[in-house]
């Protein structure tokens, strides 16, 4: 699956612009995203090891990179990163 990075960061870059620092697009299919808390998101396709979650291609690592848990965020990209960020933004901004 190709994730269309470039729209992603125009999404991130301006409805997100009060929780993110800076982004960067290390790979065609990445897009990393560095927070104003000092946390980092990596946005791309999923790796194979994470066969074990029952939503796999989708999964969240819950607080370091071993604990992975189910994903039920939207399967549409552009839907996905507005889910998970919001949810970011309720974290960080509370």
């Amino acid at each position: 699956m190709i994730i269309n990075t470039e729209k992603l960061k125009d999404i991130i870059e301006t409805e997100y612009s009060d929780i993110v620092e800076y982004l960067l697009l290390p790979d065609i299919n990445e897009l990393w995203v560095f927070l104003i808390d000092g946390s980092f998101l990596d946005i791309n396709a999923p790796y194979r090891n994470w066969e074990k979650v029952k939503t796999f291609l989708k999964h969240l690592h819950n607080g370091t990179e071993e604990n992975v848990i189910e994903s039920h965020i939207s399967d549409n990209p552009e839907e996905a990163v507005r889910e998970f960020l919001d949810f970011i933004r309720g974290k960080i901004l509370g």
